[in-house]
């Protein structure tokens, strides 16, 4: 994959993982409140910005070296994991108790299936 192939999946993955979290996030906003609407774009983006960050390296130790090895592949993939964790538990802590779990667990699915999306758009065009 080329560098300009790269970036252009990493920015593409990005932009629909901003639009499916805002769509869910709004669709919480206008049938359950903001307190759902809140928890769900916090979800989202504890997934969201992982994922981009560990792209972004990625891409800049290709652009460095020319290639990837399985072991920089599996190495960042376990960082992103740990990453995301712990961004959903800040998260998770920054909403407090009166979180609401619908919307906190619906923005998680939903960063984590437009990631699957962005797969499929991308193959097939």
């Amino acid at each position: 994959m080329s560098r300009r192939a790269w970036a252009a999946a990493v920015i593409g993955t990005l932009k629909i993982q901003i639009l499916v979290i805002g769509a869910l996030s709004t669709a919480f906003w206008a049938v359950a409140g903001t307190q759902y609407a809140i928890a769900c774009a916090a979800s989202g983006a504890a997934v969201c910005i992982p994922h981009f960050v560990t792209g972004l390296v990625l891409w800049m130790r290709t652009a460095l070296t020319g290639h990837l090895s399985a072991a920089t592949l599996l190495g960042s993939e376990g960082l992103k994991l740990l990453l995301i964790i712990a961004a959903l538990y800040g998260a998770r802590r920054w909403l407090g108790p009166d979180m609401m779990w619908p919307g906190f667990i619906a923005g998680l699915i939903g960063a984590l299936m437009a990631q699957w999306l962005s797969l499929w758009v991308s193959r097939n065009s």
